[in-house]
């Protein structure tokens, strides 16, 4: 099987090289909290419409009620998701959720893995979900 691995540790950006003229964003930035099963799914929109899912819940559930959760709230694409970790009450619902944002042409910006290792089928089908994506950090 596949194992759940990321990126090298020195991906961060140099805070320095930020833009300083840049305008801060201004409006409200939303953080909701989508149950799914035994765990939590964190949504977090900032005031120009970006979107950071942090996980997408159990196995058992396959993503249903974050895919159903973000279609309520007509979002089609995801700036970034956010893997805690590869436990498979945190990624279950990955595989399905890439593929189907993959299917709007939106899809998935950047994917954040924290580079711990599973060795499960739910991470294997996360891992043969993110092989197409543009970005894995």
């Amino acid at each position: 099987m596949a194992e759940c691995v990321g990126a090298p540790e020195d991906t961060a950006e140099d805070p320095a090289a930020a833009d300083e003229s840049a305008e801060p964003a201004t409006g409200v930035l939303e953080v909701q909290y989508i149950t799914v099963s035994q765990a939590a799914s964190t949504l977090i929109v900032g005031p120009g419409g970006e979107t950071l899912l942090i996980d997408t819940g159990d196995f058992r559930d396959n993503g249903q009620a974050v895919v159903e959760y973000l279609e309520r709230q007509n979002i089609d694409r995801l700036d970034c998701l956010v893997t805690a970790h590869p436990d498979a009450d945190h990624i279950g619902g990955h595989a399905r959720l890439i593929d189907r944002l993959k299917t709007t042409d939106a899809g998935v910006g950047v994917i954040y893995d924290p580079g711990i290792t599973a060795t499960t089928e739910t991470c294997e089908a996360y891992l043969d979900a993110v092989a197409t994506q543009r970005q894995l950090v």
